[in-house]
């Protein structure tokens, strides 16, 4: 491992605390950018990422066509290959343009921080290390998420990230790491290195799950769908009979059947647009998020069922609040309208996934997540201080 930084390191360096520094910034300015976008040059606008991902992967590709030879070569093209391919299939699942754009940011996010860690270990390590810096960059973009109205940091989120920032680490990995070598060696700083910092991941997640991502379980109904949340099926059912909820119940309580609220209107009023190319109204997600609310939080309804839905999904995402116009408890007549539009549409109502507050942590509760990440944690500064106290390294 070497010891000085270079003015190369420095400067790259730099590079990435400036790119990420540009990636939380602008986090706040996601929805109203998408708007400006969408309203000036069309729903198409984001499409364009796709022809200049395609622009430099030829590029890229034309490059090593031209400078590599032999093995090197092609372990390159099937590097690029594979990111390729990635993309290509995982970019049309996302839902929203704006999260598409997001995962292509750190994909170059993590070739950057490759290249910054193989300067300073030359061994497999470095991409260990680049990608536990950048899951905690990934975390922090996500705890950001948590505090903007109308957004959500959840750890599924980060993960992909992760997922984006491995591939993307892939090609700056087949140029510049030796492909032909009698033994790996593998210096006793770089395993200390790559320790702490999985010491320091470890602690970021420990932060993160709590007060970030949170906890909760998947209730899953056959009539409606999924959705998570906090309360078991049996602590909905105490919370619509308790005479006086406690205040932190009620205020989780009231949380999620906000967001709920927030989903309900969101897909009531913005267009979509389809396969066909036509734009459309989610009705039927609109609907189902109706019944979740209807099902699940009837005490929300019944108390704040003559208010206007915007006053609860200002907090969130004022702009939304702006087109929301219905009240908390749909009319009758909605109701009735979208019902049997879907009745029409649907012999079955499809398998349906709200997106409030989804999670991956949905049964361990926090005493027995705090027990294993300090586990880890302990595992983790033993290996160190055992790495450490060696006086020979082969």
């Amino acid at each position: 491992m070497t010891g000085r930084f270079a003015r190369t390191d420095l400067a790259l360096w730099a590079a990435i605390a400036a790119y990420a520094g540009v990636i939380y910034s602008t986090l706040g300015l996601v929805s109203p950018a998408r708007k400006w976008l969408v309203e000036r040059f069309g729903e198409n606008v984001f499409d364009a990422a796709y022809w200049i991902l395609a622009i430099i992967g030829c590029a890229i590709a034309g490059l090593v066509f031209r400078r590599m030879r032999g093995v090197r070569r092609i372990v390159v093209l099937a590097a690029l290959g594979i990111m390729a391919a990635f993309y290509i299939w995982y970019l049309p699942r996302l839902e929203f343009a704006v999260e598409r754009v997001h995962l292509i940011e750190y994909g170059i996010m993590g070739a950057l921080l490759f290249i910054a860690m193989y300067r300073r270990m030359k061994s497999p390590l470095s991409i260990v290390a680049a990608l536990c810096i950048g899951f905690c960059i990934a975390m922090g973009d996500e705890a950001i998420q948590h505090a903007l109205p109308g957004r959500v940091g959840e750890m599924r989120d980060a993960l992909i990230n992760l997922l984006s920032m491995g591939l993307g680490a892939i090609v700056p990995a087949a140029i510049l790491a030796p492909f032909v070598r009698a033994a790996v060696l593998v210096d006793r700083e770089e395993i200390k290195t790559v320790i702490a910092l999985l010491a320091v991941t470890a602690a970021g997640i420990l932060l993160f799950i709590p007060n970030v991502h949170g906890f909760g379980r998947l209730i899953s109904d056959p009539a409606i769908g999924r959705f998570h949340s906090a309360f078991r099926t049996a602590g909905f059912a105490s919370m619509d009979t308790a005479r006086n909820p406690s205040g932190g119940a009620r205020r989780v309580y009231e949380n999620e059947a906000a967001r709920h609220l927030l989903q309900r209107e969101f897909y009531l009023t913005n267009d979509f647009k389809g396969r066909d190319g036509f734009s459309y109204r989610m009705y039927d997600r609109s609907y189902c998020e109706n019944r979740i609310l209807e099902r699940y939080y009837p005490r929300f309804l019944r108390e704040r069922g003559t208010e206007p839905a915007a006053a609860w999904i200002r907090p969130l995402d004022r702009d939304l609040a702006r087109r929301a116009t219905s009240a908390v408890v749909w009319p009758d007549s909605l109701r009735e309208r979208i019902s049997a539009w879907l009745d029409a549409a649907y012999r079955d109502h499809p398998d349906f996934q709200s997106r409030v507050k989804s999670t991956m942590v949905t049964s361990l509760p926090l005493p027995g997540f705090i027990a294993l990440m300090a586990l880890v944690l302990g595992v983790l500064i033993a290996a160190y201080l055992l790495v450490d106290k060696c006086t020979t390294w082969h």
